[in-house]
């Protein structure tokens, strides 16, 4: 199962993936919203390699999301591998030029179930995709919002 948004920033690249790649930030307002989050490797700039194991709650259960930047191409690009349980995830983020000015931010995912039990979850998902992919766009939409604003205030 495969979700896509984009949206447009007002403000070059370089700004924007800075502000993508500033996790001590990001991991500020992930532990904010009742999520535990640990750095697990490669502190400092944004490396492949770097990972992070958060702990948080979903439909009253504990889960555990490993997560790994696999890829980082400067001002460019983003990948990051995730796994929950039998789960698996590929978030893809694309930096490029927005045709008015500015940049376009792309963000792809795609869900791999490894599990039986993972696989009748994406199987109900599916049954809700319209309502999953305004989600998931509205979602883009706002960190992009969120993040032209912090961009525009100098945060």
């Amino acid at each position: 199962m495969e979700f896509h948004a984009s949206n447009d920033i007002d403000a070059p690249r370089a700004a924007v993936f800075a502000a993508l790649t500033d996790f001590d930030m990001i991991e500020g307002r992930v532990s904010d919203m009742g999520v535990a989050i640990t750095r697990q490797a490669a502190e400092g700039a944004a490396l492949a390699g770097m990972a992070w194991q958060a702990r948080f709650k979903l439909r009253g259960k504990a889960r555990i999301a490993d997560i790994t930047l696999t890829e980082a191409t400067a001002d460019e690009t983003l990948a990051f591998d995730a796994k929950v349980g039998g789960l698996n995830t590929r978030t893809d983020i694309m930096l490029t030029d927005a045709p008015g000015g500015g940049t376009r931010v792309a963000v792809s995912s795609v869900l791999d179930p490894q599990t039986l039990s993972a696989r009748l979850i994406v199987q109900s998902l599916k049954l809700a995709r319209g309502r999953l992919e305004t989600r998931f766009s509205d979602s883009v939409a706002k960190h992009t919002s969120d993040l032209a604003a912090r961009l525009k205030n100098g945060a």
